[in-house]
């Protein structure tokens, strides 16, 4: 595969995108595989937390990062590495036709046949546009796994420029109405 990245150690902790770190992504993927634990209803995988999470920058095309999650099997290892990429580039290219109806998942060009899978999505986020691409959960709970990522992903970059709007600092409801929305 053309675009195939795998970032190790420290050069790993340097990559960043919108500001936000590779220790960010870490530890929500720890939390949101934690809580994904036990949604599968396939036999034997209720447990199941592991696979490959892979960060694209959404406007170039160019792999942030992929990096494992979890205990990997040894014949599973290259197969689920091989599919995150796969999905973020395929949906990078379908983003990239500008098409009135592009796809924003890749479960809208899954091709089981193919071994093409949902379980990548796009976000764009205005100043930043990234894919997160997930393998190694059924396809379903890897994109259900990437849209809470990338809801995390949009309030961090989201809060501090509403904060830079005045009218966020001298308006006394704005809190208020914010924390029960």
């Amino acid at each position: 595969m053309k675009n195939t990245f795998f970032s190790t150690g420290i050069e790993m902790l340097s990559r960043k995108i919108a500001g936000l770190s590779f220790e960010f992504f870490l530890s929500q993927m720890s939390k949101i595989l934690d809580n994904a634990r036990g949604m599968s209803d396939i036999q034997g995988r209720e447990n199941d937390r592991r696979g490959y999470l892979t960060l694209m920058n959404g406007i170039t095309g160019e792999i942030i990062f992929t990096v494992p999650f979890g205990e990997i099997p040894e014949d599973k290892d290259e197969k689920y590495f091989r599919f995150s990429q796969e999905k973020a580039s395929r949906l990078f290219s379908q983003v990239n036709l500008h098409l009135p109806n592009t796809h924003t998942s890749s479960f809208q060009s899954r091709n089981e046949e193919e071994e093409k899978y949902g379980g990548a999505v796009y976000f764009d986020l205005h100043s930043t546009v990234i894919i997160l691409s997930f393998s190694g959960m059924p396809e379903l709970i890897n994109e259900a796994m990437m849209l809470v990522l990338g809801d995390k992903v949009k309030k961090l970059i989201e809060e501090p420029l509403l904060r830079k709007i005045e009218a966020c600092e001298r308006n006394p409801y704005f809190d208020k109405l914010l924390k029960k929305c």
